[in-house]
């Protein structure tokens, strides 16, 4: 999801010549779009909706990562990033 997200981005890499020169194809983005396509790639792996549920329903990071096909980190950092978290805990306070 990150590299196609680059691609959703329209981001365009920077090629080190030096090594295009030994037939090798390596592509390098700046930091602010290696931000940009790992907040895309989590959000395209991980949808907030079916976090959410997720985290309602009890599920651990690990379940999460094994139903979405993510690491267990990026379980983590869109539970915390995204506000996912925030979300539950409202949620949660409002049926009391």
């Amino acid at each position: 999801m990150h590299e196609l997200s680059h691609i959703i981005l329209e981001h365009q890499p920077s090629i080190d010549e030096d090594l295009k020169s030994l037939g090798l194809l390596l592509r390098n983005y700046d930091e602010i779009h290696e931000n940009e396509a790992n907040w895309l790639g989590g959000c395209l792996q991980i949808p907030f909706d079916g976090l959410v549920t997720a985290l309602l329903k009890g599920k651990s990071n690990e379940e999460i990562a094994l139903q979405y096909g993510a690491s267990i980190d990026m379980v983590k950092f869109r539970a915390n990033k995204s506000g996912a978290r925030q979300k539950l805990y409202f949620i949660k306070n409002k049926k009391r």
